[in-house]
């Protein structure tokens, strides 16, 4: 009896030391239930799954026995902890395996009594094991699940670019992934093993900023961190990085223990940002600012000088005859002057000043913290416009060709209190003065020219309609010979302004060049001139007489203007030897080539042509004997100082003397003293034209002037 009783003891614990033998539930199942099967006589052993209703032979021996009938009678019984039954004339014994389902013993007679309590400790080692098996599959099936993730984030990120860190805060170390050597040029372990490291390729500039993102996300006990940075490659150059960070484990304390995240490279982003933005905010030739970022920049400063108390002031500059370089030089030429003049003004401003282009040949200058007092800021506003003045008036070499460039200043102070509009405004007013006043020149703004700019345009409203109200006459000033004679009148334009009264000519006339009225009030002119000169045809008195008429600039180069003249000549019928049309000498610089052929054109009507203020503008000689003259004039800033002026003697001198080589009349005109007359006229000088002999007379006192002149004439 005690043999049998060692037998079964040594029988079960062969059968226990099998099961849990693996961690695979399969193998498990087939290292323990042959033993089964063989130890405890069995025709069948099964290991059953039941979930809720439904019971399920999960594996079992023999494999071809047919489960159907005891698993039907299985379904139909209600089962304790171990139970045992009949079934088709064989002992089915059952003991449930917890959370799982059933060992099945299918025996052709009753276990004994004595092996059931061992048998279900078994069972309960089994449902044991089953469990771990379980575990372990899960386990498994999540380490797979996870090497499959971590392996499709690594090719997403190497395939984006971004390299992955880990941080352990505990320890300060950090690891990097491979690719963030190829990002940032470094060996392994030579710029990110711990913070300090990291830190010491960070840029400067950026360092601040970085450190706070990081104090900011510690101190708020964020999850999240997200910041952009330069950092120094290994080559020495500046990258910027994108670096995002999450929490993966906190401390006992809720103090963060580990972070992980990316370093993603910018670099291009950046740079494409910064094209935008230098596209948006500054001009793409000199890279100054462009008006948009310097109308933000303006509106800082005004409100800087509010808080200070310091002055500021505007600077608006423009470059003198500019257009006249594009035109005859190219627009090659142009830029490079552009360019040139922009790297100038950056070398005589202070550092933090700025400097803009507004367009054209338009800059502008905004100077900060110039004094508490307007005075003050005056004095050094006016010494840096010198020092601008002296910069831009300096020879340029632009490719091979030595250019000397004028320009103009208009000047601006602010306080505080004024808009950006206002300033615009003043500062450009400021200009418009100092380009009609004296060019190479700065104006400062001030209330009276607010005044003039108001006048002005009023003035320019008026203008307007000038010719359909009549309001234009012609005044003719005498044109007198050597020997005393009348040889001729000079056309001059007078405005009958029904509240001003007569309105001065340098007044009006530049007004009527900048709004283009010139060109129809020109017109107009050329056609009273011309019927005067017909109407004077009848009177032998009048009949030799020439009018003079001033054309414009923006008159004389328009395109048609050639046929204008020859248009009005036929349609008045007045004699084109009598009509002398006056240039000026600035007009001849534009377009040399185009004004000769315009003139040529004309000069075949037999129109003569006089070259107004001759020694004031600019006159090359090499061209002045291609234009088709009849007569020049002196100026009258050459005649007043006469005589006694060796300056003016001497210009004089040399162009009574030049008109005589060119064999040209020669006039001047301003002439109001006989000493005037007399030394002129020992030069060599044909005719005079002056307050000496009359001013300029409505057509009715110069009728009278005429009949007195006449019975003077006779008299002699």
């Amino acid at each position: 009896m005690e043999d049998h009783k060692l037998y079964q003891r040594e029988m079960l614990l062969e059968i226990a030391m099998s099961v849990g033998a693996s961690l695979d539930l399969e193998d498990m199942l087939k290292a323990c239930i042959p033993g089964i099967l063989k130890r405890l006589l069995c025709t069948t052993a099964w290991v059953v799954e039941i979930d809720g209703a439904r019971i399920a032979p999960v594996y079992g021996l023999p494999r071809n026995a047919d489960a159907s009938p005891v698993l039907d009678f299985l379904n139909q019984c209600e089962w304790d902890r171990a139970a045992v039954a009949e079934c088709c004339h064989r002992w089915v014994h059952l003991w449930r395996l917890p959370d799982y389902g059933a060992l099945v013993l299918v025996r052709n007679a009753p276990l004994p009594d004595t092996l059931r309590h061992e048998i279900g400790l078994i069972a309960n080692k089994l449902a044991a094991a089953i469990h771990a098996c379980r575990q372990y599959a899960h386990i498994s099936k999540l380490k797979q699940e996870l090497a499959e993730s971590e392996q499709r984030w690594s090719f997403a990120l190497e395939g984006g670019g971004d390299t992955v860190w880990d941080w352990n805060l505990e320890t300060d170390r950090v690891l990097l992934s491979k690719g963030h050597d190829a990002m940032l040029g470094y060996r392994a372990n030579e710029d990110g093993t711990d913070m300090p490291l990291w830190l010491s390729i960070v840029h400067d500039e950026d360092k601040s900023s970085f450190l706070e993102t990081l104090r900011a996300f510690f101190r708020e006990g964020a999850e999240k961190i997200s910041v952009e940075y330069r950092v120094r490659t290994k080559s020495g150059a500046w990258k910027w990085l994108h670096t995002r960070g999450m929490v993966v484990r906190r401390d006992a304390a809720g103090r963060v223990a580990q972070m992980i995240g990316t370093h993603t490279d910018i670099n291009a982003r950046k740079k494409s940002e910064a094209e935008v933005h230098r596209l948006a905010f500054y001009d793409p030739l000199t890279n100054l600012a462009n008006r948009r970022l310097l109308q933000g920049r303006l509106a800082a400063a005004i409100a800087a000088a509010a808080h200070s108390g310091l002055y500021g002031a505007l600077f608006f500059i423009d470059l003198d005859d500019f257009k006249a370089l594009n035109d005859t030089r190219g627009h090659d030429i142009g830029d490079r002057l552009l360019v040139a003049v922009a790297q100038r003004l950056r070398d005589a401003v202070r550092e933090h000043d700025i400097v803009a282009r507004q367009g054209g040949d338009e800059f502008v200058i905004v100077m900060e913290a110039l004094g508490k007092t307007g005075s003050e800021a005056a004095a050094q506003a006016t010494q840096l416009g010198d020092t601008v003045i002296a910069a831009l008036t300096r020879p340029f070499n632009l490719n091979g060709f030595e250019y000397h460039g004028k320009i103009s200043i208009g000047v601006d102070l602010f306080h505080g209190r004024e808009s950006v509009e206002l300033l615009y405004k003043h500062a450009d007013l400021a200009l418009y003065q100092a380009k009609h006043s004296a060019r190479g020149k700065l104006r400062f703004f001030n209330p009276a020219m607010q005044d003039a700019l108001d006048r002005r345009s009023a003035l320019g409203n008026a203008l307007h309609k000038v010719i359909e109200r009549q309001e234009l006459s012609l005044h003719y000033q005498p044109q007198i010979s050597g020997a005393g004679q009348l040889t001729g009148v000079e056309a001059l334009l007078r405005w009958h302004h029904p509240q001003r009264g007569l309105v001065p000519p340098d007044e009006f006339i530049p007004l009527a060049e900048d709004t283009g009225l010139i060109q129809p009030i020109g017109r107009w002119v050329l056609e009273m001139a011309c019927a005067q000169i017909k109407q004077w045809e009848c009177d032998p008195l009048t009949n030799p007489l020439t009018i003079a008429v001033n054309v414009s600039a923006r008159q004389f180069h328009q395109p048609d203007f050639a046929e204008q003249v020859q248009r009005v000549l036929k349609v008045s019928g007045a004699n084109p030897e009598r009509l002398k049309l006056e240039l000026t000498e600035s007009m001849m610089s534009e377009d040399v080539q185009d004004t000769i052929a315009k003139m040529q054109a004309i000069k075949k009507l037999k129109v003569l042509f006089s070259l107004d203020d001759f020694g004031t503008g600019y006159s090359s000689l090499s061209y002045l004997t291609q234009l088709p003259l009849d007569e020049i004039k002196i100026d009258t800033a050459f005649v007043r100082n006469l005589p006694g002026s060796i300056h003016d003697e001497t210009i004089a001198r040399a162009i009574v003397t030049m008109g005589l080589g060119l064999n040209l009349n020669v006039i001047a005109e301003g002439v109001e003293t006989e000493a005037q007359r007399a030394y002129l006229q020992t030069l060599g000088c044909h005719e005079y034209q002056g307050y000496l002999f009359s001013h300029p007379l409505t057509i009715e006192a110069f009728e009278k002037y005429l009949g007195q002149f006449q019975l003077r004439e006779a008299a002699l």
